[in-house]
């Protein structure tokens, strides 16, 4: 039985990977922890502040915990509906990949086979650990899955049964970097401008400069229970 429609495992990998970077629209550098480019946000009186008090001291905080990769950290510096999203990108990430694992073993494709489950192995382990529900998964509208921002409804029934969330992505990111050459969760870099607030909300631009382009992508803060949180917007 051949098996036209399966995509190279390397292939899947990227979709799945890509999937979960752009809903937390991240930018394509991997700075090393050192390399964090967050002292750019603004003056040293900064880091004299505690993470949540200022717009600016929560996406500084962000960029340095995203560039050390701690992704735990990182994920208390989201919004709740925002980290929810990124959790809920990563268990359907985590299901797609079980499912093309699924379809080359029906073909009998072993090298497919062997490829896949080198990844998707402890990929599914750290699913099971948190108890996320494939079935939960199969029963949504994949049209719904597909908008720029799905609904809350369909989040929450995606992550309904992870309870500790932050602790899910951060697992599932370590282990989503011990694949080579993959490298799913990035640094912010650049520089934050033109912050504007309005009462509990925020905006602002994430201006950073690349080989020589410029490039600005906007940014959403929102205040809960007292504290600044990051919510980064839907991509087009």
């Amino acid at each position: 039985m051949s098996l036209p429609a399966l995509s190279p495992p390397s292939l899947v990998l990227r979709t799945a990977i890509l999937a979960v970077a752009a809903a937390l629209a991240v930018s394509c550098s991997r700075p090393s922890p050192r390399e964090t480019g967050s002292r750019e946000t603004g003056s040293s009186n900064e880091t004299a502040v505690r993470p949540g008090e200022t717009p600016q001291s929560v996406f500084q905080a962000a960029q340095e915990a995203a560039a050390a990769y701690r992704w735990k950290e990182f994920c208390s510096y989201l919004t709740p509906r925002h980290r929810d999203a990124l959790a809920a990108s990563l268990c359907v990430a985590g299901r797609m990949l079980q499912k093309m694992a699924t379809m080359a073993e029906q073909a009998g494709d072993a090298k497919a086979v062997t490829q896949l489950s080198a990844h998707t192995e402890p990929i599914l382990k750290v699913l099971q650990r948190h108890q996320v529900s494939f079935e939960a998964i199969d029963r949504l509208d994949p049209r719904l899955l597909a908008q720029r921002e799905p609904p809350r409804e369909l989040i929450e029934q995606i992550v309904a049964p992870v309870e500790d969330r932050n602790q899910f992505i951060a697992d599932m990111m370590e282990t989503l970097l011990r694949i080579p050459g993959q490298r799913p969760f990035l640094a912010f870099s650049g520089k934050m401008i033109e912050l504007e607030i309005d009462g509990e909300r925020a905006t602002a631009v994430r201006l950073d400069r690349r080989a020589g382009q410029e490039r600005r992508e906007p940014l959403v803060f929102r205040k809960i229970d007292g504290e600044w949180r990051i919510e980064l917007p839907p991509q087009p």
